[in-house]
């Protein structure tokens, strides 16, 4: 079973149809990307995946489940990651919304400590306190 498979995934915004059709599947142990111009849809499928969006039409499943049936475990364990954090090169990973908005999305808040413990998790403590820049490749 491949931990994330989409299926004919469609998503409009009123007139503007931005996801048509869209198919693919995540292998196990792979880091999977999307490319493409900008309005593309890559952000509408990314979410959708996530289940911050819901669909219009079609299917996504995470680990054999559907996503829309079950947010919140998805969300524990599956992370996104947008390139627009990394364009802010004035902060630290401590200071931007990237550890606050990883934690969050995974049920912490920025007050209780969970940064700190979602940093850990993904080994970045070592570079919380340097600038983005320094980070971003």
């Amino acid at each position: 079973m491949d931990p994330i498979v989409v299926s004919s995934l469609r998503k409009s915004y009123g007139a503007v149809k931005a996801v048509q059709g869209v198919n693919f599947n995540v292998e196990t142990g792979r880091i999977f990307g999307l490319i493409g111009p900008d309005g593309g849809g890559k952000t509408t499928i990314l979410r959708s995946v996530v289940s911050l969006l819901s669909i219009d039409s079609g299917e996504v499943f995470f680990m054999g489940r559907p996503v829309d049936g079950d947010p919140s475990y998805v969300r524990s364990h599956i992370g996104c990651l947008s390139v627009s954090v990394f364009t802010r090169t004035s902060l630290s990973g401590r200071t931007s919304d990237f550890s606050a908005t990883f934690s969050q999305y995974r049920g912490g808040s920025s007050a209780d400590g969970s940064n700190d413990c979602t940093s850990s998790r993904v080994s970045l403590r070592s570079v919380l306190d340097e600038r983005l820049r320094s980070q971003a490749v």
